[in-house]
């Protein structure tokens, strides 16, 4: 069974395989192109930021988008040195994406895609059309993605 969570705020170096991570971008950019939206490129900061938070949840046993303390996945991108709008609090979530379960970089794309609030994210629909670089950290049995636009990006 898979436990979903959505959010919109994410670190690399960490990705448990840059090959997975690099399908997984793969995959999302072929699904974004077929829906006419520009491909994201990947960002080491928001690789690196996605990994602190995968690697925060399993060490201490949780799957949320903020933290027990309530430090949301734009807290993580910052720290890793990633430009995020200065209005995206600390404490929220405008750039994470959540998948818990089994399967390939691909399966799990799908079952992002088939969930309405995760395929918005990754599709960049609603507020996310100018989001143009991503993040994804893979541990476990958890994937995290990071999808977001610098300061000033358009």
């Amino acid at each position: 069974m898979s436990i979903w969570l959505t959010l919109l705020p994410l670190i690399e170096g960490g990705v448990s395989s840059v090959d997975a991570g690099d399908e997984m971008i793969y995959a999302i950019n072929e699904a974004r192109v077929a829906h006419h939206v520009p491909p994201v490129r990947r960002d080491e900061r928001l690789t690196r930021a996605a990994f602190a938070k995968v690697t925060d949840m399993v060490t201490r046993g949780y799957v949320a988008h903020l933290t027990p303390e309530g430090r949301g996945s734009n807290w993580f991108a910052r720290q890793a040195g990633y430009p995020l709008p200065a209005e995206w609090p600390d404490d929220r979530n405008f750039i994470e994406s959540i998948y818990v379960g089994g399967g390939t970089p691909f399966e799990a794309v799908g079952a992002f895609l088939a969930s309405p609030s995760h395929s918005v994210h990754l599709l960049g629909g609603a507020g996310f059309a100018r989001s143009t670089d991503i993040g994804v950290a893979h541990l476990e049995n958890i994937w995290v993605i990071f999808i977001a636009r610098p300061e000033g990006g358009t």
